[in-house]
């Protein structure tokens, strides 16, 4: 699966420059776009276009020379940027072309075993069953 990976290269306190990688994963990509929430804002770009921003909304897409990852290949582009009013450099929700950065967690599973009584007409009697969860 083609993943996106963030990082700060460098940051001096008033701007800090920082490197996307986008990796081809087992099949490649051709063509590719980059979206994600960040406080920052970016004042110079290479390797990449900025598509648009609205409020905190970063899409970046591919410049004309990388659009193309191979199978197990990469492209890194960067970008330099002002923090934003906390002073963040963080980028969140990053996903590829429309996937997300990590595929949901699988949530376990609960199941109840089947159990029978045969009632009386006086007393009480136990029932026994098995809960079982799949995963911890």
């Amino acid at each position: 699966m083609a993943t996106v990976r963030y990082t700060v290269r460098e940051n001096w306190g008033s701007g800090f420059i920082g490197n996307m990688t986008v990796e081809g994963g087992s099949s490649g990509i051709h063509g590719w776009t980059v979206e994600f929430d960040a406080g920052f804002a970016i004042t110079n770009i290479w390797g990449a276009e900025i598509v648009s921003r609205v409020g905190t909304h970063y899409v970046l897409r591919n410049a004309s020379y990388n659009a193309d990852v191979s199978s197990g290949g990469s492209v890194t582009f960067g970008f330099q940027a002002t923090p934003g009013p906390t002073g963040g450099t963080t980028a969140t929700g990053l996903s590829l072309n429309g996937a997300g950065e990590e595929p949901p967690p699988v949530l376990p599973a609960i199941s109840v075993g089947d159990a029978s009584v045969v009632e009386g007409s006086s007393g009480t009697k136990q029932m026994v069953f098995t809960v079982s969860l799949s995963q911890a």
